[in-house]
């Protein structure tokens, strides 16, 4: 669902998408600088929303009061207003930076804008399009009916799973998912784009302004049909090869027209035809001293980080051992892809994705067009002694995995008891089946095998490859 919704609506969309009847319209003006300003609103039809909650909220709990959910709304921006004599709710949004508060400096910094809003959702390939550059627009929306009625079904069976990372789902828990897709079934979605100069080419479901510079298409929010909508204007400068905002898992080529300058990145391009290979964000600027048009993407070959991780809370990591299983005996196994994001984790062949504590970390290249990222976080604890496999898949097809082992057995220490007190020497062997990291007494490291035989008291510390440590005083009289 989040891939359908693209004009910084998503957030408010994530609390109110299941409860009613609604229609959804995002609005582009591309200036002539090359510079966008964006708008949008989400309208919910208020008796199918109240009916809607009452039927997920009823049995013996009882119906929904009308003020509570109203209160709700209005909280959240919500104001009641009257469409083709209909009473709905309604909310608008616009993108905001800094003192322009609705405009976004560059068609890259509208996908950025997108990113943020979507919560590192703009994972779009070739088949699943929201194209935008100063003369064209590209709307690409697949079947997406199975993979609504998969998440509904996923949702709603995340706390039987263990999900504690953040997401609400009481009204999911008691939801049955025939009403929720019903009271969706008329819901729709409508974009307007406006472009500065005149559209010359549209796809047959495109309406044109009087003016001709502004297009209108509308989709249903949930359907079994693929759309391939498109509005074009006269452009000389165009760059073929890519579409911009979409993700390609291979090296792309993109071929410049004659008679243009272009940069890259920032940085001046020399050839006409550039090969595109490593993983990362491709912005290109062209220009034929007239207009201006640009073209950005992504290109992600690299697979998923699997990483170490002390702390859930706390976006820091570590990598696993090379060249040997990685021994762990607490904290959390981590795992992310800024680029291409996360599809599936497995855990000994097992998806565990829905179990998952999950934060949003900061994209750290500023050129990105992802500006944010879920990382995903499996605690060890719910992992039994023994071997074990994680395998991460990201949106478009990379793979990454980590074998690892869970051990949380302290080190096995002899020839000494914690508390005791010996009057001659003793002989400390210690050992753990993973391997040990380190041993000290009284703060000095030893080895396996070690004597003490001066008076005295003594701390043994014995730390092994997974982290568990034994602790042993004892003293020595004579």
């Amino acid at each position: 669902m989040k891939k359908l919704v693209v004009a910084g609506l998503s957030a408010l969309i994530a609390g109110t998408l299941l409860t009613g009847c609604m229609k959804m319209e995002d609005s582009i003006i591309i200036n002539s600088d090359g510079s966008c300003t964006l708008s949008g609103e989400i309208s919910i039809e208020k008796d199918t929303l109240f009916k809607t909650y009452a039927d997920i909220t009823g049995g013996s709990s009882g119906p929904v009061k009308e003020a509570v959910v109203k209160s709700a709304l209005e909280k959240q921006g919500f104001v009641p207003v009257t469409i083709d004599d209909k009473d709905y709710y309604k909310i608008s949004t616009s993108k905001t930076s800094g003192a322009e508060s609705n405009k976004c400096d560059n068609i890259a910094d509208f996908y950025r804008y997108l990113s943020k809003n979507l919560a590192g959702m703009l994972h779009q390939n070739e088949d699943n399009v929201v194209s935008l550059s100063e003369t064209s627009v590209v709307l690409r929306m697949p079947a997406n009916l199975n993979i609504i009625q998969d998440m509904l079904k996923s949702t709603a069976s995340a706390d039987d799973t263990g999900n504690t990372g953040g997401t609400a789902n009481a009204v999911l828990d008691m939801a049955d998912n025939e009403k929720i897709l019903e009271s969706l079934k008329d819901a729709i979605i409508t974009y307007n784009v406006t472009f500065p100069a005149k559209i010359e080419e549209v796809s047959s479901n495109v309406t044109l302004s009087e003016d001709g510079k502004t297009m209108s298409v509308s989709f249903p929010v949930i359907t079994d049909k693929v759309y391939d909508e498109y509005a074009y204007c006269e452009n000389d400068i165009a760059a073929e090869g890519a579409l911009n905002g979409v993700t390609y898992n291979k090296t792309v080529t993109v071929s410049l027209p004659e008679g243009t300058t272009a940069t890259l990145n920032g940085s001046p391009v020399t050839n006409n035809r550039i090969d595109c290979k490593k993983t990362g964000t491709y912005n290109f600027k062209l220009s034929d001293g007239r207009t201006t048009e640009t073209l950005c993407f992504i290109v992600d070959k690299s697979a998923p980080v699997i990483a170490r991780q002390k702390d859930s809370g706390k976006l820091e990591f570590s990598d696993f051992d090379n060249g040997q299983d990685t021994v762990l005996g607490k904290g959390y196994i981590a795992v992310y892809d800024p680029e291409g994001g996360i599809k599936e984790i497995k855990a000994d062949g097992t998806n565990v994705l829905q179990s998952t504590f999950q934060n949003i970390d900061e994209n750290k290249d500023k050129n990105s067009l992802v500006s944010s990222y879920f990382v995903y976080s499996l605690d060890i604890k719910n992992f039994k002694e023994g071997r074990h496999s994680i395998k991460a898949s990201d949106n478009f097809g990379n793979v990454s995995t980590k074998k690892f082992i869970v051990d949380k057995t302290k080190p096995l220490i002899k020839g000494i008891k914690d508390g005791k007190t010996y009057n001659k020497a003793v002989t400390i062997k210690f050992s753990d089946k993973n391997g040990i990291k380190s041993a000290k007494l009284n703060g000095k490291t030893v080895k396996t095998g070690v004597k003490a035989s001066k008076k005295g008291t003594y701390t043994l510390k014995v730390t092994d490859n997974a982290g568990n440590v034994q602790k042993v005083k004892f003293t020595i009289k004579k």
